[in-house]
């Protein structure tokens, strides 16, 4: 049977810290906004959650699936919709402070995505 190791005990709690902020914020949101398109993001969550605590051997493959689709991708089409907003409005109303919470998230997914390479082996037992 083949598990993940992570090598890097920074990382592995730093992932750990980071999916649970982030399941309990969409928790938040969704009881004080009654926004139901965030179930798909918790079950999401708590999935990679589960994969992490039990070092599934696919931990490493959907990390990296995860980061490069919801964090590096979403969020590269969040700052080019703004750039591309600023442009058609000859960039009157643009403020880079607005850009700052999307730019952290996409170096978050770009860390993410690298160090699971990096950081998590899958051995046989």
């Amino acid at each position: 049977m083949e598990k993940a190791i992570f090598t890097d005990k920074i990382f592995y709690y730093g992932i750990i810290m980071f999916i649970s902020i982030l399941l309990l914020y969409n928790v938040y949101s969704i009881l004080s906004n009654f926004e139901l398109r965030l179930i798909m993001p918790i079950l999401i969550q708590i999935i990679l959650l589960i994969l992490i605590f039990n070092k599934h051997k696919l931990i490493k493959l959907l990390l990296k699936i995860w980061s490069g689709i919801f964090l590096v991708g979403a969020f590269t089409l969040i700052i080019l919709g703004g750039l591309w907003r600023g442009l058609a409005d000859g960039f009157k109303d643009f403020n880079f402070l607005d850009y700052i919470p999307s730019i952290i998230f996409l170096l978050i997914g770009i860390v993410v995505y690298m160090c699971s390479d990096r950081f998590i082996q899958v051995l046989k037992e």
